[in-house]
């Protein structure tokens, strides 16, 4: 392969942007082309551990993390009532803290500063829609209409990331492990009670019928149902019908005042 002088990347997410910053950090002539129409963010928050932390360093924004974010070296694990589980220490940290949690904007943010200063370019709006290598180069078709050649690209793309089963077929698609997470952000007062209380009381408050979900949570899950206030009574009967070990636990959710 050829020294790498211009390369482009193919999505504007963490992954991306970080890759962006780097290679025009090196002198690398680098643009970056992102499906979506601006640079929304979504989601709620995220953990960089160490050594992700020492990557961010490399890219020179690891003080706006740290300024950004809550640092902590150890994790506790509780059960919904506020009972301790277990905790796990973590120690991975020593030049960098162990782990720096902030919200997934706060980060997505400071790396649009980190690929601005390096002065890579951004085009919004736009996707692949055609890519040919030669084993030197890689011509490219842009949506907007323009076609260029590239010395190296790079797919972020995502999930369901189009250039992989491109270059893959379906190979190695995503497949559902038959987990689940659920979030929730909740305003803290940490002068009134125990971070653990606040969680549990709103929970409790916003989502009285919902606790019994955990219990079931497996089955639902296969069936491709999200655990949303709408879909909760829909929920509610596919759990009673499928699930009949859980029927109870159903019925007494159900009874308790909404």
């Amino acid at each position: 392969m050829a020294e790498v002088k211009k390369a482009l990347i193919f999505g504007a997410g963490i992954g991306g942007l970080g890759a962006r910053a780097a290679l025009a950090q090196r002198g690398i002539e680098t643009e970056l082309v992102e499906i979506r129409p601006d640079v929304s963010v979504y989601g709620v928050g995220m953990n960089q551990p160490a050594n992700s932390l020492r990557a961010l360093r490399a890219l020179g924004v690891l003080d706006e993390i740290r300024a950004a974010g809550f640092q902590y070296d150890r994790t506790e694990f509780r059960d919904f009532r506020g009972n301790p589980i277990v905790e796990v220490p973590s120690n991975l940290g020593d030049d960098v803290p162990a782990n720096t949690a902030l919200s997934r904007r706060d980060l997505h943010h400071i790396l649009i500063g980190a690929v601005e200063r390096a002065g890579a370019t951004t085009r919004y709006g736009t996707t692949v829609e055609d890519l040919v290598d030669d084993g030197e180069r890689v011509h490219v078709r842009l949506s907007d209409g323009r076609e260029d050649d590239y010395d190296l690209v790079v797919g972020f793309d995502g999930i369901n990331s189009p250039l992989r089963k491109r270059l893959f077929g379906t190979e190695y698609d995503p497949v559902y492990t038959g987990f689940v997470v659920w979030r929730v952000t909740v305003p803290l007062t940490r002068e009134d009670r125990p971070v653990e209380a606040a969680l549990t009381a709103f929970v409790e408050r916003r989502y009285p019928r919902a606790r019994f979900v955990q219990e079931v949570s497996g089955e639902i899950l296969r069936g491709e149902m999200r655990v949303t206030p709408e879909t909760l009574p829909d929920i509610v009967e596919y759990a009673r019908a499928n699930v009949p070990a859980q029927s109870a636990a159903v019925d007494e959710s159900l009874n308790q005042p909404a």
